[in-house]
């Protein structure tokens, strides 16, 4: 019986930290001494509040007031889009109509962008530009909207630009690297799995198999969303080519 495996070091700062948060739990649910890692677990521990103080340096980096204002801009004409869209499914010409909905269903592909996590946001403004600048093209000539699609481009690449910039800033200043202290942290946590892995070989019991399986349950929910990215970016390079 083994573990899923994921590609950790592809997991963003909070994705990877909210792992690690719901194995820290299930661990202390079952008990280290149970699962035959305590020693591992306490050096475990040391590194997630490292990465726990790191992580909240970047945290706090997303409340400026500039990068408040710029992703209140980017959402702004993001929806000044939608309802430009929505305007035109009502236009009296059938050409303006039809491209008003065929963009409207590609928009909603995408959701509510304003929900979505500062980072999330970025990556899908970003890919609906480009759906906009390719296989939408023609649509947005029709309804004249390269203004608002060069507008939001402009938006989003400031509020990129500002995240850049703060979080240079915090990395002078973090005691603990996120980079490192993930690696350290990755290291440790594979040795543990490795050896439940073996001890379910050597002495199985029940109390492993159901931590076993509960920490699977969320390893493959990370598993699937990393399938699920790899999709939308595989479906960007070829609407570039």
């Amino acid at each position: 019986m083994n573990f899923i495996r994921i590609e950790l070091q592809r997991l963003r700062n909070e994705e990877w930290f909210q792992l690690f948060t719901e194995f820290r739990d299930l661990v202390q649910q079952k008990t280290a001494e149970i699962l035959d890692i305590a020693v591992l677990f306490i050096t475990f521990i040391m590194l997630y509040g490292n990465a726990d103080e790191a992580l909240e340096l970047v945290r706090k980096s997303s409340e400026t007031g500039p990068m408040r204002d710029a992703d209140k801009k980017r959402d702004a004409t993001y929806s000044g889009i939608s309802h430009a869209i929505k305007s035109a499914k009502m236009h009296y010409e059938a050409a303006k109509r039809e491209a008003a909905r065929e963009i409207e269903i590609a928009m909603s592909h995408y959701g509510n962008v304003s929900k979505k996590s500062a980072d999330e946001e970025t990556a899908a403004i970003n890919n609906f530009i480009q759906d906009m600048r390719g296989k939408y093209s023609t649509q947005v000539a029709i309804l004249e909207l390269n203004g608002w699609i060069d507008e939001l481009e402009s938006n989003n690449n400031e509020y990129e630009a500002l995240v850049k910039a703060r979080s240079a800033d915090i990395a002078s200043r973090t005691k603990y690297r996120m980079l490192e202290v993930r690696k350290e942290t990755d290291a440790v946590y594979y040795e543990m799995i490795k050896r439940m892995e073996a001890k379910m070989i050597i002495a199985p019991n029940d109390e492993l198999a159901s931590f076993i399986d509960a920490f699977n349950v969320f390893l493959k929910e990370r598993k699937d969303i990393d399938a699920q990215r790899k999709g939308q970016r595989s479906k960007a390079k070829n609407i570039e080519k």
